[in-house]
This record gives C-alpha cells, structure tokens and sequence, in this order.
C-alpha cells in the first residue's frame, strides 16, 4: 500500500488519546502472586492476557509511532499499512489472537550502527519488523509495571516518571547534608551488546514464571 499521508495528517490519528490499560488490575494481580494467593499457572496466564489485550498493544503502536522511528523492518511494513484507527484496532485484534494461541513469531531483524552522540564510536541498533516491535514494547509495558515494583527507591536508570535531574538531585543530598563530596562514576564500555544474558532470562524468569516471555 503506498502512503500518500505526510507530516500532520499521518500523525494527528495516532496523537489522540489511547484508552486506560488497567494497569489497577495489574498491579492486584502481581500483588496477589506475591503473597502467594493465585497460583504459578493462574498468575503465568492473567500475565499473556494482560499483554495480549488489544489496549495494551494500541497504546505499544501509539508510543512506538511517536517515540520508535520510522525505519521498517526486514518485512518493510511501515506505519503506512494502516489508513485510519478502525484499521489499527483490527490489527491489534488480530495480534491478539496470534498471541494469545501461540501462533505469533518473531521475525528475521538487522543490525545498522549509528554514531554515538559523543561522537565517539558507534552503536548496534537492531531494526525489528513493525509486528515485533509491537509486541516486544507491549509486553515491557506489562513486565515493566510489574519489575519496576523490585527496584529499589535510589535506581533510576529506565524507570517511569524518573529522570537524570532527579538521579543528580539524590546523589546531592549526601553531599550537602552529610559532608560526603567524593562520587564514583563508572561506564561499561558497549554494556548493552555484552550484558551476559543467560543469568539476566533466569532472574527475569523468577518473576514473570514464563518462558515464552523472555
């Protein structure tokens, strides 16, 4: 299909306004777990229904739209495919139902590197078709809501409603107030493209109790 919309006409229909996920029912659920009153089989599908929910992967297509870039896929779909919101919902209810029997599958992926906004090396950026990067922010939509309660107060790194200005704001109080001037500030060199991933997929499983959603 050939995309005939530019500037505010494409994106004045994914601008509005996502309905709510209930993100309530989400946080009862995790709490209910937690303490051990729903079971591992009961709290591992009330988990795929929340990501699977058409809301849920809306408001992944919404956020992907305005925040994700436009670069597609192996596949080439682009944000072109769909021509009005009537189309994106059917879409999402179709990826539901993908989800929900497990007839979903990740596509093929490739690597393009980018310059560093130091200026100093480049970074490996895996480009998704536009099905799995939908899936993929859904399902950290959900997971997130759920990890975030793990993290302790003074970790700010990728969080909801936290920022850089706030991290520097809780490294000044000991400063200020109890006289301790010395920081340590270390980088890992590349940390993404050498974070050893099997420990990481074995403590993520822990808590979300599915393989299927590493």
């Amino acid at each position: 299909m050939k995309c005939t919309a530019t500037g505010n006409s494409v994106a004045g229909y994914f601008e509005e306004k996502s309905p709510l996920f209930p993100w309530e029912k989400w946080c009862e659920i995790f709490k209910v777990s937690h303490y051990r009153q729903l079971g591992r089989d009961t709290f591992a599908r009330e988990t795929l229904r929340l990501i699977a929910d058409e809301r849920n992967l809306f408001a992944a297509m919404t956020h992907l739209y305005n925040h994700g870039g436009a670069a597609p896929g192996p596949d080439g779909e682009t944000w072109c495919l769909f021509e009005d919101a009537s189309e994106r919902w059917a879409w999402c209810r179709q990826l539901k139902e993908e989800i929900l029997d497990q007839s979903y599958e990740p596509g093929e992926y490739f690597v393009c590197q980018i310059p560093k906004a130091s200026g100093i090396g480049v970074r490996r950026i895996a480009v998704q078709n536009l099905t799995d990067k939908v899936v993929q922010r859904g399902v950290a939509q959900v997971l997130g809501a759920m990890l975030d309660l793990c993290f302790l107060p003074g970790s700010y790194g990728y969080r909801p409603q936290r920022n850089r200005a706030m991290a520097l704001a809780e490294v000044e109080r000991p400063v200020v107030e109890e006289d301790r001037p010395v920081w340590v500030v270390a980088d890992v060199q590349d940390a993404f493209d050498n974070v050893p991933l099997p420990p990481v997929l074995e403590l993520l499983l822990s808590h979300v109790r599915r393989k299927d959603l590493q």
